[in-house]
């Protein structure tokens, strides 16, 4: 997957759950807002190495390059504060973490966390679901990790 392009694996990331998938326009909108968001985001008055990106029309990813600017709690909070502003515009909720999405028959799905806990319980969901992981810390696990197996992810953790 090419995301990022600009960014060395290593750079840190967030992630980000639309609470429903974006249409086309709405994911135009948000990377329009996100550019001119990324081209004034500073950290200590230091731009920053970064980018934000729409995977999947569900997915919003903010990545940076810490090793050549460190981000800052105001930077992360500016982060933060937009995002939550974007989304207001759009309608829709990002920082909601208690939504799973996973694939199920080749196909995007989700579930309130409890309904995940259920399914796994009754054994449609298992370790070897794929699931999109939002703790993901960082571009290169993003880029070849995401999705992965449940059992790789901190539900797993969760479950035990």
């Amino acid at each position: 997957m090419k995301l990022l392009n600009h960014l060395p694996d290593h750079s840190r990331t967030w992630i980000f759950t639309a609470s429903r998938p974006l249409i086309p326009a709405e994911e135009v909108q948000l990377k329009a807002d996100a550019a001119a968001f990324i081209a004034s985001w500073t950290a200590h008055g230091k731009p920053m190495s970064a980018g934000i990106e729409v995977l999947l029309g569900r997915f919003v990813v903010l990545a940076a390059d810490e090793q050549v600017t460190p981000a800052s709690g105001c930077s992360i909070d500016n982060a933060f504060r937009f995002l939550r502003e974007a989304g207001g515009q759009l309608g829709i909720d990002l920082f909601d973490r208690n939504t799973v999405v996973y694939v199920r028959d080749n196909a995007l799905a989700e579930a309130p966390l409890s309904q995940f806990w259920a399914l796994r319980k009754a054994g449609t969901v298992g370790d070897a679901t794929p699931v999109f992981d939002v703790l993901t810390r960082n571009l290169g696990d993003i880029r070849t990790k995401f999705p992965s197996p449940m059992g790789e992810t901190w539900l797993a953790e969760m479950w035990k």
